[in-house]
């Protein structure tokens, strides 16, 4: 008979292991660091992972496939780039409110060459991205010149760079503003336009 999963667990589990990766680099985020803080026990996280590569590989995996949904959630209902450039900056600053180590975790772990997407996440970012640049290319809101992985880079990245300098408090000690928010529209607009 199989083993009821737990969900409130696997929970604790996802949300003790961004936390400590943030917080203690991958290379001090253990196992049995996760498990503590998860406060669940350390087989039972080893019930669904075999190590702490799989678990941290699965989040950034599902953390970007949260991008890649609302992505193509705004592609269904908005007719021009400009309003995605709002509403995907907006959601990024949404998340860095009530959730800063996310976009924390999802910003480093983005970095690091030990972990990658699977092919079908980034499938879905490169038929998104198209799809941007098609309609942004259409209405000259983004220039020729651009391939669809810029338009990734520019849309996705720049404001998850702006607001991770900002959580490490890299210029000055202060929380993100609606300023802030309209900044990053007019800096990812302006570039898109070439």
């Amino acid at each position: 008979m199989a083993r009821a999963i737990d969900e409130n667990k696997l929970t604790r589990i996802y949300e003790a292991a961004i936390y400590q990766v943030v917080e203690e680099g991958y290379g001090g985020a253990s196992i049995s660091s996760i498990a503590r803080k998860a406060d669940v026990a350390v087989g039972y996280l080893y019930r669904f992972y075999p190590g702490k590569h799989d678990l941290i590989n699965h989040l950034l995996d599902n953390s970007i496939n949260e991008i890649v949904t609302e992505l193509e959630l705004m592609l269904e209902r908005v007719i021009s780039v400009n309003e995605i450039v709002v509403l995907l900056v907006d959601y990024f600053f949404n998340m860095a409110q009530h959730r800063p180590h996310h976009v924390k975790f999802i910003y480093q772990m983005l970095s690091q060459s030990r972990f990658s997407l699977s092919e079908e996440r980034r499938s879905n970012i490169r038929d998104l991205s198209r799809r941007v640049l098609q309609l942004g290319q259409d209405s000259r809101a983004i220039g020729p010149r651009y391939s669809y992985d810029e338009v990734f880079i520019l849309m996705v990245m720049v404001p998850m760079e702006y607001i991770n300098l900002n959580l490490k408090s890299f210029f000055d000690d202060r929380p993100l503003t609606e300023r802030d928010s309209a900044r990053v529209i007019e800096i990812v607009s302006v570039a898109l336009r070439g």
